[in-house]
């Protein structure tokens, strides 16, 4: 038996060939020719596994006629021979992977070529088009525009986007609550370009599941509202007293308040009427009034119920919070020591108001249901999140919460304890 090689032929009407030729160890000469070298090297590979194999006594030939070239019969042994060492031996193997292979490519043919940054604003649209708020729509561009630009993709197309992409970005977040948030979104979006025929494949699917544990909401010290109430009386003639009033005590979200009018707050019946474009679940629901909650109200009853951003900083600041806008950059007025001490304070939880006026109603009700009815949430996340958050005297805390008032502006007087609340 001798090595199989490949040689360079030249016949005599000028025709360059190449050729492999070797012995077989019974003897019999193996000689064919190629038009170009690399069939000739794919064929010398094809014989060198299978005189391996013939070693090992491992395989069996036999002669049949087909209507393939040599070319193919080459490249379908030397498939099958790639199936074989990955433990693919049926006959149906290779059509299997040949139909994987027509199906990958029709679907790249089908894929609609988008830039990135015209599928965001597209996705944007079409969310805020299905009813999603503004607030929620704007977080979404806001969150992916920073991927975007961030990761270098802005003059990139949606299928240019890997999972590497991905897995970088990600990576750049220490808290696994926002970590999780950002797959989130990024998870949203391209399962929105699946559907639109923009990708084959979620980029998104192929990272891990981010496990966070959800953190209980903040809720503000009987002190800190207090020292809010006091500084919303008297605070450029009460302008942020409605704000601080319908959040703390009646619990309403601060997208319903920007959606809120004055028509809709109801001070005979004691109801505020939120309709559902406000709403988080985008469903119409009233919220009854307490007792103190209403005094204030009539005190100040036409004043703006969206404060500007400004007042808003300062009522937090009240409260011993920072403002993000007041630490943004000081204004004329600010001096840069008064900017260095707020920012040193610590930040303002988000949706403190309204997660302070559920627990103090819970505790006054008992009742994971009808607190939820009030609050606009599930009895499951009223029993989750809000149960037993009270600490120290909590029968004396709820009476003092239900009762505060401003005590350097108004004259005072106490609700009715029988009314209903």
């Amino acid at each position: 038996m001798s090595k199989p090689k490949i040689s360079k032929t030249k016949f005599r009407n000028g025709t360059i060939a190449w050729c492999v030729n070797f012995y077989w160890p019974d003897g019999k000469q193996y000689r064919r020719f190629f038009a170009n070298f690399d069939l000739a090297k794919a064929d010398l590979a094809r014989v060198e596994l299978e005189l391996e194999d013939r070693g090992k006594g491992e395989v069996k030939t036999f002669v049949r006629q087909s209507w393939l070239t040599q070319s193919q019969l080459t490249s379908a042994e030397q498939s099958f021979t790639r199936l074989a060492k990955v433990g693919l031996t049926t006959d149906c193997d290779l059509l299997e992977a040949v139909e994987h292979y027509i199906g990958k490519k029709q679907e790249q043919a089908r894929i609609k070529e988008e830039k990135l940054s015209k599928a965001l604003d597209a996705f944007v649209a079409d969310k805020r088009k299905n009813g999603r708020s503004i607030k929620t729509t704007t977080g979404l561009k806001n969150r992916l525009t920073r991927f975007v630009e961030e990761s270098k993709l802005t003059e990139a197309t949606v299928t240019e986007v890997t999972t590497e992409h991905i897995k970088n970005w990600l990576a750049k977040f220490d808290d696994m609550m926002t970590k999780r948030t950002e797959r989130a979104v990024l998870s949203n979006f391209f399962n929105w370009a699946l559907g639109c025929g923009f990708v084959t494949e979620s980029p998104v699917t192929k990272t891990e599941d981010v496990i966070a544990i959800t953190p209980l909401p903040e809720i503000l010290s009987l002190e800190a509202v207090k020292k809010m109430l006091d500084f919303a009386s008297t605070y450029r003639d009460g302008i942020t007293l409605p704000y601080m009033v319908l959040g703390v005590f009646c619990g309403v979200r601060p997208s319903e308040i920007e959606e809120l009018s004055w028509d809709k707050i109801d001070l005979v019946n004691n109801q505020i009427e939120i309709y559902a474009q406000g709403t988080k679940l985008r469903q119409r629901r009233t919220v009854d009034i307490p007792s103190n909650a209403r005094i204030l109200l009539e005190l100040c009853e036409g004043k703006p119920l969206r404060p500007p951003r400004r007042a808003l900083d300062a009522l937090k600041r009240a409260g011993g919070f920072q403002g993000r806008a007041f630490i943004s950059k000081a204004s004329d007025e600010q001096t840069a020591n008064e900017l260095e001490q707020s920012v040193k304070l610590p930040e303002w939880p988000e949706d403190a108001l309204r997660h302070t006026a559920i627990t103090y109603h819970f505790a006054k009700s008992n009742h994971e249901g009808e607190t939820a009815v009030w609050a606009g949430n599930s009895p499951d996340i009223i029993h989750k999140h809000y149960k037993g958050r009270i600490k120290g005297d909590r029968k004396k805390a709820v009476a003092e919460f239900w009762s505060l008032k401003p005590s350097n502006v108004f004259t005072w007087t106490d609700p009715d304890e029988n009314e209903p609340e």
